[in-house]
């Protein structure tokens, strides 16, 4: 079987990591497979995959015109095409069709948008179900969204949980490296992490106030904790632009840090060290990020909002994301509560064990040969 991955966010955040664990599987090598790649990315590929990939480079901007309209010549002469995302072509002449949609956020929040993003995310996410032959999501919650918010056959629609790369979060490090990374972050004493970004819906505005809210109400006694903010602080097309106004008080200076782009081998020490992660997102197909810190040893708190109870079950603390005072009151409890923190660790690494990578792509493998007999 001739199979073209679409792979050209294979260093995104969400995606990538997605695509990265997908391409490394073994169980891809019954396949003839073809990469559609942006250039500076060959040799990233090269390193993590273990197969024999054909690399066909696609430079087209990624969401443009121009992408939807030349992809259907780099997808000839295929028998199956995977689309990581809803940005299929226009056109494909391969004869069957694979979606993952990780979430239809666009249509839920579909007022939010400017015109440009509403009608290319209204027609792009129709089209993608619509005529995909097979579609992948990542939650329960997703696949009810996907069936709410379009008009695709529900049976297309296959639910397939992500997985957690545990051997890299779990590493353990020598107390000279822990030093060095922590020094590199400038952190040199407890803190609260948040890893994304500054988009909306990320809700990011509202976990600073519950942190101010907790330090207000904590006193002198954890007046020293500090807030680390893993991601990009600019450059997203709806980025949050409020974030910017907050970080000039006179309370967020010296107590937020962004850290920009994080090394891999750095991230696994940051949730480790971390006294609470905390995840305030009003919408997530999945959540990779708790789970990330549950398998690092990290105790969690969480929004209640979208999937998020479904992938987390009991193994986190969770609160309401709209409110920065419960927000506060969650921090708390975890960082006040030793027995509560110390629960919330143990049943953080059982349930990032249940998500398993392997498990995943295997899944997915087995509904593909299952729609192609």
């Amino acid at each position: 079987m001739r199979l073209t991955i679409d792979a050209r966010m294979v260093r995104s955040s969400g995606i990538g990591v997605y695509l990265q664990n997908l391409l490394v599987n073994p169980l891809l090598q019954k396949y003839q497979i073809k990469l559609l790649c942006l250039e500076k990315d060959i040799e990233y590929l090269q390193s993590i995959n273990v197969n024999a990939f054909q690399f066909v480079i696609f430079e087209k901007k990624i969401y443009s015109l121009e992408e939807l309209l030349t992809a259907p010549f780099k997808t000839f002469n295929t028998e199956l095409f995977w689309s990581p995302h809803y940005n299929v072509p226009l056109v494909n002449f391969s004869a069957k069709k694979i979606v993952t949609v990780h979430d239809v956020f666009h249509l839920a929040f579909y007022n939010s948008l400017n015109f440009k993003q509403k009608v290319y995310s209204k027609l792009m996410i129709d089209r993608a179900v619509n005529y995909s032959n097979l579609i992948f999501t990542v939650s329960n919650f997703s696949k009810t969204e996907i069936i709410k918010y379009s008009s695709c056959d529900p049976d297309k629609i296959k639910v397939v949980y992500n997985g957690v790369d545990h051997k890299r979060f779990s590493k353990k490090y020598l107390e000279i490296e822990k030093q060095e990374i922590l020094d590199r972050y400038l952190l040199n004493g407890p803190y609260f992490l948040f890893v994304g970004n500054v988009k909306p819906h990320k809700n990011l505005k509202k976990a600073l106030l519950g942190f101010k809210e907790f330090i207000y109400s904590a006193g002198n006694q954890y007046c020293h904790f500090k807030f680390l903010i893993v991601g990009k602080r600019d450059g997203f097309i709806t980025g949050d632009n409020e974030i910017n106004v907050m970080l000039q008080e006179s309370f967020y200076k010296g107590k937020v840090n962004f850290t920009g782009w994080v090394q891999d081998e750095d991230l696994a020490l940051l949730y480790q060290q971390a006294s609470v992660f905390i995840f305030p997102s009003i919408y997530e197909g999945f959540g990779f990020p708790p789970l990330e810190a549950m398998a690092a040893g990290c105790p969690v708190i969480s929004s209640n909002a979208a999937c998020l109870t479904e992938v987390y079950e009991d193994a986190a603390l969770y609160f309401n994301p709209c409110d920065p005072v419960a927000i506060g009151e969650a921090l708390w409890k975890v960082t006040d509560d030793s027995r509560l923190k110390e629960n919330l660790i143990k049943k953080g690494l059982e349930q990032s064990k249940k998500y398993k990578w392997e498990d995943a792509i295997r899944q997915k493998l087995v509904h593909i040969e299952e729609y192609l007999k």
